[in-house]
């Protein structure tokens, strides 16, 4: 996940990075936190705490043209239960990216606050602990304008889960409309309907139903997303809204395309989880979806946001327009 916000000045701004970009608090995992020489976060790559500790040379990575100046590495986990041989793993990977290694921090989530100790180095005894209140976490988020995090990651992305109810009534909808190839002459309109309809506060079933008609449409899916790109990131949030609101209710035989848009909005709003959930279950739906498949690999890799965006900026939306 990449992002930049705020700059990290304190050990407690280390430790909340993140779980407040993240949305929840990654138990037993640990977290590398790449920074320029701001202090502004390049990227956050999170991996199990018992699982291989794999980094890219970082000094190549690209990051969209900023330079490392350091990595953090923060291990979500009780005090205990990390031992030296995970330390080890954890800095031979560091050491390898080739930037320079920062604050190194043991973190735990006791009733809604957070406590964490520093080590002065890989493997040595705690040197301090801190402790900040479950509303000293929400000011950061204010601060830093992000939103709350929560406790699991399956809470987090259950926004995306599938909605039973919502469905049905979907379902019924799609049945009703009939499924038609778009001609043409249409697909302006189509894409009018779309972004007007991503734009609203809720989406009822019949117009979920003309989303996903909608987006079947290879040229309708691009513009609609080239369109998107043009937003502020105010306005990917609440497309992205909507668009959890068509995944849940989608058929899987409809699914692939709002689930692939919903996957690059929340990348491109750095909430590199809640992405890849999302192409999941398009790549589950449809496992041969080329698009979903790229951005499933651009995640996997670490890609930064801004790089899908570069790339955009060479297309016009006549050539989206005219892609099918």
């Amino acid at each position: 996940m990449a992002l930049s916000h705020a700059p990290l000045r304190t050990a407690a701004d280390i430790v909340l990075a993140a779980p407040l970009m993240l949305g929840y608090w990654p138990h037993e995992s640990a977290c590398a936190i790449v920074v320029d020489r701001d202090d502004r976060v390049l990227l956050i790559m999170r991996w199990e705490q018992d699982g291989d500790v794999v980094l890219p040379p970082l000094r190549q990575f690209g990051l969209a043209g900023a330079r490392p100046a350091a990595i953090h590495l923060v291990v979500f986990a009780p005090p205990g239960t990390v031992g030296p041989t995970q330390w080890l793993h954890a800095s031979e990977a560091l050491t390898s990216t080739g930037v320079p290694t920062g604050e190194v921090l043991l973190a735990r989530l006791d009733g809604g606050d957070v406590a964490w100790s520093a080590s002065g180095e890989f493997g040595t005894q705690v040197i301090r602990e801190q402790v900040i209140s479950e509303a000293e976490v929400s000011a950061t988020a204010r601060r830093w304008g992000l939103g709350t995090w929560r406790p699991s990651r399956e809470e987090y992305i259950g926004d995306i889960a599938p909605d039973v109810v919502a469905l049905e009534g979907v379902t019924r909808a799609l049945a009703a409309a009939g499924a038609h190839a778009v001609r043409a002459p249409d697909r302006d309109r189509l894409i009018r309907d779309v972004r007007a309809h991503l734009a609203r506060s809720s989406l009822p079933a019949a117009l979920v139903a003309e989303i996903l008609l909608a987006l079947r449409d290879t040229a309708v899916r691009d513009t609609v997303l080239w369109e998107l790109m043009q937003d502020p990131p105010r306005g990917w949030a609440v497309g992205a809204d909507r668009l959890a609101e068509v995944v849940r209710a989608a058929p899987d035989d409809y699914l692939a395309p709002p689930a692939t848009l919903l996957a690059i909005l929340r990348w491109q709003s750095g909430d590199g989880t809640r992405a890849a959930a999302a192409t999941a279950r398009a790549l589950a739906a449809e496992p041969t979806y080329t698009l979903a498949d790229l951005i499933d690999r651009s995640l996997a890799t670490g890609l930064h946001p801004a790089t899908w965006r570069e790339g955009l900026a060479g297309l016009t939306r006549e050539e989206c327009r005219r892609s099918a």
